[in-house]
């Protein structure tokens, strides 16, 4: 698969795989405290940590098909966060992300984004489900997965910190609306 056959586009978005030239403004997003706050680890986020991603997301897209991709704005055409699919470790499952600048945050772009991606990979990658985690004091990834129809997975363990949420083929809606 080509880097232009992985290029997503959607009315106001333009999706493509991450690339070097990403690197240096990936390690800015991932920096910022609104961002920085709801990653899934502690760890500090260095140059050398985000190209191993990006590098990782190289190989899922030669192998899979998929993997991470830029998020820009048709618009403005800057980048504005990353949307994209990774396999879950130790699993064959499939988990869905994403990041948004905070300054364009609530304004649909993290959705439109994330039922593209999830058009591509049940439609183009014939997947069954795809699952997708979040931090419990996160209600805005939160109501972004259910608004793409992804239900939590059951039972949420009290004191847990991070929500599993999950799609299926058979129960998703296409193209799910704003």
């Amino acid at each position: 698969m080509t880097r232009a056959e992985s290029i997503l586009e959607t009315p106001r978005l333009r999706l493509a795989p991450v690339t070097d030239g990403d690197i240096a403004a990936l390690v800015r997003h991932f920096s910022e405290p609104q961002i920085q706050r709801y990653l899934d680890d502690d760890l500090p986020v260095t140059y050398d940590r985000v190209n191993a991603i990006a590098t990782t997301s190289d190989r899922d897209f030669s192998a899979s098909k998929f993997g991470i991709w830029a998020m820009h704005s048709v618009e403005h055409a800057a980048a504005i966060g990353i949307c994209g699919l990774r396999s879950m470790a130790g699993s064959v499952a499939v988990e869905l992300l994403f990041s948004v600048r905070p300054r364009y945050a609530k304004q649909g772009y993290a959705f439109e984004a994330a039922a593209a991606v999830l058009d591509y990979g049940f439609e183009q990658l014939g997947f069954e489900q795809v699952f997708a985690v979040c931090e419990a004091n996160n209600p805005a990834a939160a109501s972004i997965l259910k608004r793409l129809g992804m239900q939590p997975v059951v039972p949420v363990r009290p004191g847990k910190t991070m929500i599993d949420f999950v799609i299926r083929r058979e129960t998703r809606s296409r193209g799910v609306t704003a």
